[in-house]
């Protein structure tokens, strides 16, 4: 969560190849950064809400957050829209 919310900058490739176990640390290594992207404040400001509303089961503000930031475009189908209660 540091990652998205602080640094606002992420690995966006996380597949296990891209992972180093650091034994005599115990900690887990993130490696290959060639597929990292930063974000907008503004980007991760509506991603946390829709994240937010997400967890308090707030169906009307994920679906607004979700057109806010592009995921809905009004061109889903009908099942899509039922999950919002559309």
């Amino acid at each position: 969560m540091q990652e998205l919310f602080q640094f606002r900058f992420m690995q966006t490739d996380p597949n296990w190849a891209n992972f180093l176990y650091d034994q005599k640390h115990d900690k887990i290594q993130l490696i290959d950064f060639g597929a990292s992207r930063e974000y907008t404040k503004e980007f991760m400001d509506g991603w946390f809400r829709l994240l937010k509303a997400a967890l308090e089961g707030d169906r009307g503000v994920m679906k607004a957050e979700s057109e806010s930031l592009g995921y809905l475009t009004g061109e889903e189908n009908d099942v899509s829209r039922e999950d919002f209660g559309a």
